[in-house]
């Protein structure tokens, strides 16, 4: 799963998918068709049929430890703006399923105002997120080891954590997005995690400004000592490691 949101009311499992072109959600044959713009078709597997079974799976696991059972629903979220999204005719009510970044707020208050009886106590959701991060497993190799030849594959920046825009810039030490003219302090954190998961499991002064599209040394060096993050080395040789929760276990 891309991201669980769980609270006393219900779990949602949230899909994203970052897919430019036209998106045809093909319900008949259970798949995704992309068409770009020199009109050329691709398919993917259904991000759909794919949440579907990450709910079964869940309600799986939850009764496999025993844990309190809470309600499960899923959403597929397309972070690509310029994405065109269709389906077959007559099975226009998957967009209640699958969205654009910018809608996901508004779906989650309407589930919320569909499951408003609290199931789960705090101490519940304490066991519940306990467990699953005891359980989740690390990622045996890298996202760019297995899909990828070259971090240059990777386009560089800070992505906005509202509308998922890259690149963000810094404006008097904070972040803005000009794509939806946000401002955030600490939009590096999230892409310090991405770095962990996609790239390398430690990171320097001089690779953390080509990954975030810095050209100030400083202003690198603050940002990285201001995460608290693990480090090893000394000054020139410093690296900073992953947070003790981004595999639900100290990876220094």
């Amino acid at each position: 799963m891309d991201t669980l949101l769980l609270s006393s009311n219900l779990a949602i499992i949230i899909e994203v998918k970052n897919i430019a072109g036209t998106l045809f959600f093909d319900q008949l044959f259970h798949q995704l068709i992309r068409t770009n713009k020199e009109g050329k078709e691709e398919g993917f597997p259904d991000p759909i049929t794919q949440a579907r079974l990450h709910q079964f799976q869940l309600k799986g696991f939850f009764e496999k430890h025993r844990l309190p059972q809470v309600p499960i629903e899923y959403v597929v979220v397309i972070c690509n703006k310029n994405s065109i999204l269709k389906t077959n005719p007559g099975h226009r009510r998957i967009f209640e399923k699958v969205f654009k970044a910018p809608h996901l707020l508004n779906r989650i208050q309407h589930l919320e105002t569909i499951y408003q009886k609290e199931v789960l106590s705090s101490k519940e959701l304490l066991k519940i997120s306990k467990m699953l991060i005891k359980k989740n497993t690390p990622p045996k190799k890298l996202f760019m080891d297995r899909y990828l030849l070259s971090k240059n594959q990777l386009r560089s920046g800070i992505h906005c954590p509202s509308c998922f825009f890259i690149p963000m810039y810094r404006v008097k030490r904070q972040w803005h997005c000009p794509a939806c003219n946000i401002y955030s302090k600490d939009a590096n954190m999230q892409g310090l995690r991405d770095y962990f998961l996609l790239i390398d499991s430690k990171i320097n002064n001089k690779q953390f400004r080509q990954f975030a599209d810095l050209s100030s040394r400083d202003v690198a060096s603050r940002l990285l000592a201001s995460t608290n993050f693990p480090s090893s080395g000394t000054t020139k040789g410093r690296f900073y490691h992953p947070p003790v929760d981004l595999y639900g276990r100290d990876n220094k």
